[in-house]
């Protein structure tokens, strides 16, 4: 700002001792020929215009100074802001280191409470292992105390069998011997059926064999 301040008052500097020597030159002029009346006349409007720009420069210098306030203003904001924003990545980062010590604080808790829990459950695993071990043994020990019972009971029933059978053997001994021979004499007479008919088979294919059509 002060920089464009500066800038106008040469640029005004330079247009008025422009100004004066143009009067100079032109009292000098006045009374030449009229050819030099041209360049006069040219002369003037590059001053007109000058003075136009040197006006336009006052006037921005003017607008300028009179929104530097807001200017100021604006950079206290800009300046705040950044500082909030600065402010603000500090209090992420406090968070996030916050966060990560609660988190890491929870791991650790869960890692405790995982070992308790594991070790409750291993005690209470061999527990149960050992109420089902006793159990099953109990069981197996019962269904084998049937099975004896049962072999037992069987054994007994066979040998009163047995007796039995011996009682009835020497009644039975004479009608098994009797039925022997019955099977016997049975035997050979199929047997001698069968080499008979065994003969007249070979009778029946031997002439069949000699002839010279087999049919």
């Amino acid at each position: 700002m002060k920089l464009l301040l500066q800038l106008c008052s040469s640029l005004l500097l330079a247009w008025s001792l422009r100004v004066s020597s143009f009067c100079i030159s032109d009292v000098s002029t006045s009374c030449r020929a009229p050819q030099y009346r041209k360049s006069h006349s040219s002369t003037s409007l590059n001053i007109i215009g000058a003075e136009t720009i040197g006006i336009a420069l006052v006037s921005a210098a003017a607008g300028a100074a009179a929104r530097q306030p807001e200017i100021n203003s604006m950079q206290v904001e800009l300046i705040e802001a950044r500082k909030k924003v600065e402010d603000s990545k500090e209090q992420v980062a406090k968070k996030i280191e916050e966060l990560e010590e609660k988190l890491f604080e929870v791991d650790r808790a869960y890692e405790v409470e995982s070992a308790k829990f594991q070790k409750e459950f291993e005690k209470r695993k061999e527990k149960e292992v050992a109420i089902i071990t006793e159990k099953i043994k109990t069981d197996m020990k019962f269904k084998l105390d049937i099975e004896i019972e049962k072999e037992k009971s069987k054994l007994l029933s066979e040998k009163l069998k047995k007796v039995k059978k011996e009682g009835e053997e020497s009644s039975e001994i004479a009608q098994l011997k009797m039925q022997q021979q019955n099977l016997k004499s049975a035997k050979e007479k199929l047997e001698l059926a069968l080499q008979s008919s065994e003969e007249k088979m070979k009778n029946m294919e031997t002439p069949k064999a000699n002839r010279l059509w087999p049919f």
